[in-house]
């Protein structure tokens, strides 16, 4: 196939236009700029380099890398190299607004896991006297829906007649309602019968003082209880070039009042990249990889939060008409989970047992069991006491 391409004789007959010039019906219009020297640019596809399908090729190729991960690095690449043109952030090429999100508002029953969803996530941010918490399902090609969003601002502290509030920062027993109220928390599988609990929990570890320190000790209390793999405790990395997730083990003894000993693992995340893509998804019109479904019964506040914070050169910054962007940190650190669990990398042809429609789980689970059952041998005989029966 003969590829059209730019070439000496039809770049030599081509109209070269100056800065402030535009053609006509094939005429020169307008007022060039005046100037001691006159430079000409070209865009990648009429450069000599490359052809137009390698071209192609590598836009295509950084696009599937955005769609399945988030990265913005190879569409950035090839734009400026392969196009010779500016790039802009996904974010900053398609920003939407709360109102524009509330037109495509779904109804499903809230904390239930809509048709679709194959593995849920939670996240946890702790505030003063209240932990927030965002649940997330999340399904083929990583399309994701918000299935609960919930306050916990009652202790389990005897106090009067009831409970005393909450204090985070105080109180390191106040945590422990996160096992029940989130960690092990059960939401229906629309259509199945199926129980899923969240398969990880990602968590705020700063906040007022004492939260680091509790933060610490309540990772430590899940760890005897064999629930440490599921809750995972989160902070920002102030490295801009890091790791979107990345695991470190905070030992901060011989300091005055360090919460690390080298034996709690915490993700650092580079929330800038990870809201990018978060934006990206948020900017997806048509349902497929990525989408993001929101539903109908969330109020208007939640539009707001998810909305509040801008794309500048420094990174993600509040919009000053906005105060609360709880729920836009919130969907990033359900997004961090995803890229720990490595879901991003999932072949939904043959996903993982944990990532399948939920009837194939519940079969691929009874086939297990009923296979287990078979390699016990029917002929062996029962066991006995050899203490009581050798008389």
């Amino acid at each position: 196939m003969n590829t059209p391409r730019l070439d000496g004789d039809r770049i030599r007959g081509a109209t070269w236009l100056h800065e402030g010039e535009s053609l006509v019906d094939c005429k020169l219009d307008g007022e060039r700029r005046r100037s001691n020297s006159a430079s000409y640019w070209l865009g990648g596809v009429s450069a000599a380099y490359q052809t137009w399908p390698s071209i192609v090729h590598a836009y295509l190729a950084a696009v599937l890398t955005y769609v399945r991960t988030g990265d913005e690095g190879p569409l950035k690449k090839t734009t400026n190299t392969d196009q010779g043109a500016a790039y802009l952030p996904r974010s900053a090429v398609a920003r939407r607004g709360a109102d524009h999100l509330m037109q495509r508002l779904e109804h499903w029953e809230r904390g239930t896991a809509p048709a679709g969803v194959r593995f849920l996530t939670a996240a946890v941010d702790v505030q003063a006297h209240k932990f927030r918490v965002n649940f997330f399902g999340w399904g083929e090609g990583l399309q994701s829906w918000l299935i609960d969003r919930v306050e916990i601002s009652r202790s389990r502290r005897p106090e009067g007649d009831g409970f005393a509030g909450l204090d985070p920062g105080a109180y390191v027993e106040d945590w422990d309602i996160l096992i029940d109220e989130v960690i092990n928390r059960e939401f229906a599988a629309e259509g199945t019968g199926e129980r899923l609990k969240p398969l990880i929990v990602g968590c705020d570890s700063g906040g007022r003082e004492g939260v680091t320190i509790n933060a610490y000790e309540f990772w430590r209390r899940l760890r005897g209880k064999g629930l440490q793999q599921r809750f995972r405790l989160v902070k920002g990395d102030p490295n801009l070039n890091a790791p979107r997730v990345r695991e470190t083990w905070p030992d901060a003894r011989g300091k005055q009042r360090g919460a690390g000993k080298g034996d709690v693992p915490v993700l650092m995340l580079n929330v800038n990249l990870i809201k990018d893509g978060v934006y990206g998804d948020l900017s997806r019109e048509v349902p497929g990889p990525g989408y993001c479904h929101l539903p109908d019964w969330v109020p208007e506040a939640y539009f707001d939060e998810i909305t509040a914070e801008i794309r500048t050169p420094k990174g993600w910054e509040k919009d000053d008409s906005h105060q609360a962007n709880e729920d836009f940190d919130l969907h990033v650190y359900n997004r961090a989970m995803v890229i720990q669990l490595r879901a991003e990398s999932i072949d939904w042809a043959k996903p993982p047992e944990w990532a399948m429609e939920s009837t194939k789980r519940l079969e691929a689970i009874k086939s297990r069991e009923q296979e287990r059952i078979r390699q016990r041998s029917p002929d062996r005989p029962p066991r006995t006491n050899f203490v009581t029966q050798w008389r």
